[in-house]
């Protein structure tokens, strides 16, 4: 849902690339709790939606989640770099939404 949410935000004419790095930060620290939930260790940045981050723990195996948080990771540092940020959101939201590249 947040990726669905994020593709609705980012078409709006007057992208901030400031605000896409905060949101892909948040996000990030999102699936990074989400994995430490998902190995039993403490959260680091949302304890106060725990419940929420084991809802998103349970729909993603670790293999996934370390994808997602390969793809933010890597939205992150093409926005740093001047990319074109609508590019980069497309690719960001293809490579975490699952679709397997081989087929």
């Amino acid at each position: 849902k947040s990726i669905a949410f994020f593709n609705k935000y980012y078409k709006k004419e007057d992208i901030d690339r400031n605000n896409i790095q905060d949101l892909l930060k948040s996000m990030l620290y999102v699936y990074d709790d989400v994995l430490h939930y998902k190995v039993n260790i403490e959260l680091d940045y949302y304890q106060k939606y725990k419940e929420y981050i084991g809802k998103i723990s349970e729909k993603n195996d670790i293999k996934s989640i370390n994808k997602k948080i390969n793809s933010l990771f890597n939205a992150l540092e093409n926005i740093k770099y001047n990319t074109n940020i609508r590019l980069t959101i497309d690719k960001l939201i293809f490579d975490a939404s699952g679709v397997d590249k081989n087929v």
